[in-house]
């Protein structure tokens, strides 16, 4: 029993670490909305930015899976250690959600974040994605953290 909450621990949080890029922490919860088989997956990345304000990494390899396959339905960023919104940053960051062609798939909708307050941005229409995504961020100050969400269905009803 231990042994398989162990490597449960392992396929569902990683941590990355690389030089002047900051650190990220992934969790993916999976769970099924309503009565259809819609399942919902909330990935929560639980970042720290580097001495020069940014922070980088790769969403699907650190939860476990191959790739994010399914539709975004909304991305909330939340400033401060593990989204407590009391630790605020000092200024105003920028995140980005890159696919493998380093396009920009929130469409610059996570421009001038919040130093102090959650926001979420919700796609017009659900954008479908099945790929690696990168999430990183520039302009978050000298080791300041904070937390992003990102919620991917199967289903865009």
């Amino acid at each position: 029993m231990i042994f398989v909450a162990v490597i449960l621990a392992i396929l569902f949080t990683e941590i990355v670490q690389a030089a002047d890029v900051g650190t990220i922490a992934v969790k993916r919860n999976i769970f099924r909305i309503g009565s259809t088989p819609n399942y919902g997956r909330l990935y929560v990345v639980d970042w720290t930015a580097s001495t020069n304000g940014a922070f980088s990494g790769t969403l699907a390899a650190k939860a476990g899976d191959a790739s994010i396959c399914g539709y975004i339905r909304h991305i909330e960023t939340i400033p401060g250690a593990s989204g407590d919104r009391t630790t605020s940053l000092p200024t105003s960051y920028t995140a980005y959600l890159y696919d493998a062609y380093n396009y920009d798939v929130a469409a610059g909708g996570l421009a001038t974040r919040s130093a102090s307050a959650a926001e979420k941005i919700v796609p017009s229409s659900p954008l479908f994605i099945c790929e690696e995504i990168t999430v990183s961020a520039t302009g978050a100050s000298n080791s300041k953290r904070g937390r992003m969400s990102i919620l991917v269905t199967d289903s865009a009803n």
